[in-house]
């Protein structure tokens, strides 16, 4: 496990919210389903969420729907 820091916007601003996972789509998976995607939208095609890894400082860069689909893979929606 690895701590990731995710970085989006949402209607009331810029969220940024540090979580561990292995990877950084699950990471990003996982603070939507503590957020819930109510107030995040695809604002244009390109709107991405950034999932940056702390040890090393990698960058992952996702759509609201790739991570819309792995949150459901967590939850077992799937």
């Amino acid at each position: 496990m690895n701590w990731y820091n995710v970085q989006f916007a949402d209607d009331n601003g810029m969220v940024s919210q540090w979580t561990q996972a292995d990877t950084h789509l699950s990471a990003a998976g996982n603070v939507l389903i503590d957020r819930g995607f109510y107030g995040i939208h695809e604002a244009t095609p390109h709107a991405r969420i950034m999932v940056v890894r702390k040890c090393d400082y990698l960058v992952g860069s996702y759509t609201l729907r790739e991570v819309e689909h792995e949150a459901n893979r967590i939850v077992g929606l799937v």
